[in-house]
């Protein structure tokens, strides 16, 4: 009876892997840390010896970190760990090259997967088969690519760091199967288009692309994203950005900075119904077209600093009813005006530092945004006297001004206002609209009262034509008549 041609193969493997490891037996080994430290530190291992470690894990060892170790190739069931209960899986800076569909198949109870800094070539569909517990998984400085449907089996995935790598293309179906993936950290990539690759992620609030190399937002990359709370775009190369999105989403934070975005290069901002923060600072904006911001209604952090910017007019803002806090510190602003009938009426903060301002009406300021506490003048090219009525007016108002003469080119030759002088200003800054709104009412009635009696002289003239008039012919009439008496 012929024997099993498998057995002389399988025994020459398990003589050689004895070896190596017998061999190696004084470097790679596995120790549990410090008490209560729940972590096992294996050193110096290879992807085959934890398949034959005789380290017994248990219920103590909830993380396994490698410390120094050369997994190169992991095979499928390279961490079938008999009894093991690992929950956290640390093998970063492990010179992992390539993983196979089946890897970590027996880490039933892993939540946890670290795997950055790794010289990682390939990751096969099917490698994540069997961690279906998974909710953490880290990949930074690892991957230049990801095939499509890489990430299926992780059902319970929350949170997905790819940071800092060089991925350039985002396959459509890369994250298929992510239905409760919550947070997606792609910065610091070299991504320049993505498609519709997002649309799976239908549980996704956070999602990260800072510091890509983006050059267009077409509108549709984030149309079924309803639950995403933040989206950062910050440090791209974006000179086009349109967002099509249903009304009923939910973003609150949009982070455009460092772009290379125009008041022409923004399509609409439109349905961002839930907005409160926006970052458009260090872009290329070099003014803001009336009803720019319509539509954001809720938005509350409106941040232009560092743009090219010349005029600042508060009609610009005042459709943002809870406006609190508002940047246009270091652009290229040489006036700064009272436009619109509208007031700013929740705005706390306003930043107009590091500018080129002359002239800056502080009273009407103060009257249009009646909810002010901290205004910041600071480097602008405002008459020194000025500070020193705001000083005097304010205080012991709770109204803070930050002032500075660093780029004053005249000499303060004009005395500054006398406080009964600024008050008497500031009333009558503050009661102008209201009087004006009171002769508006006195004209309105005065208007009322003339139609009514034109309409009584009209009504009285028709009265005495059809009735008055007839009554005297008729009595005429029967005074001459042949049969009357003298």
């Amino acid at each position: 009876m012929m024997g099993n041609p498998k057995v002389p193969v399988l025994c020459i493997y398990a003589l050689t892997t004895l070896a190596i490891l017998d061999g190696a037996n004084s470097q790679m080994s596995c120790s549990y840390g410090e008490r209560g430290s729940l972590t096992v530190y294996c050193t110096n291992a290879t992807s085959i010896f934890f398949k034959l470690v005789s380290y017994r894990f248990d219920h103590l060892d909830e993380t396994l970190k490698c410390v120094n170790c050369s997994l190169t190739t992991l095979d499928p069931g390279t961490f079938d760990i008999s009894g093991n209960q690992i929950k956290t899986l640390d093998i970063r800076n492990s010179s992992i090259k390539t993983i196979w569909p089946k890897a970590f198949i027996g880490l039933i109870f892993m939540e946890k997967l670290l795997l950055s800094d790794n010289p990682i070539i390939n990751i096969f569909a099917g490698a994540f088969v069997g961690i279906r517990k998974v909710k953490y998984i880290e990949i930074e400085n690892s991957i230049s690519s990801l095939d499509p449907y890489v990430f299926q089996e992780l059902r319970l995935l929350e949170v997905l760091n790819l940071r800092r790598n060089k991925l350039s293309v985002l396959l459509e179906n890369t994250f298929q199967g992510l239905e409760n993936l919550k947070i997606l950290d792609l910065s610091f990539n070299q991504l320049r288009t993505f498609s519709s690759c997002f649309a799976p992620l239908l549980s996704l609030r956070v999602l990260i692309l800072q510091d890509n190399k983006i050059t267009k937002i077409n509108g549709n990359e984030f149309s079924n994203l309803l639950t995403l709370i933040q989206l950062n775009l910050e440090s791209n190369d974006i000179t086009n950005f349109t967002i099509n999105i249903d009304p009923n989403n939910n973003l609150r934070v949009l982070n455009l900075a460092r772009n290379r975005l125009t008041s022409d290069g923004v399509g609409t901002f439109k349905n961002l119904n839930n907005l409160e923060d926006l970052d458009l600072s260090k872009n290329l904006f070099t003014r803001i077209p009336s009803k720019f911001f319509l539509g954001l209604f809720r938005l509350r952090n409106l941040n232009l600093y560092a743009n090219q910017i010349k005029e600042f007019s508060t009609g610009t803002f005042s459709g943002l009813p809870h406006l609190i806090y508002l940047n246009l510190s270091s652009n290229n602003l040489e006036t700064a005006k009272i436009s619109g009938r509208l007031l700013l009426h929740s705005l706390h903060t306003l930043d107009l530092s590091n500018n080129h301002i002359k002239e800056f009406d502080y009273i009407s300021f103060i009257a249009s945004m009646p909810r002010i506490t901290h205004i910041n003048l600071l480097n602008n090219y405002l008459p020194c006297h000025i500070a020193a009525e705001i000083e005097t007016l304010f205080n012991e108002d709770n109204i803070r001004f930050y002032m500075s003469n660093n780029k004053t080119v005249e000499s303060c030759d004009t005395a500054p206002r006398s406080p009964q002088e600024i008050i008497q200003e500031l009333i009558d800054e503050k009661y102008k609209d209201s009087s004006n709104a009171q002769t508006s009412e006195v004209v309105f009635i005065l208007l009322i009262c003339i139609i009514i009696v034109l309409v009584a002289i009209l009504f009285y003239v028709q009265f005495f034509i059809l009735y008055r008039i007839p009554g005297e012919t008729l009595n005429i009439r029967i005074m001459n008549s042949p049969g009357s008496s003298s």
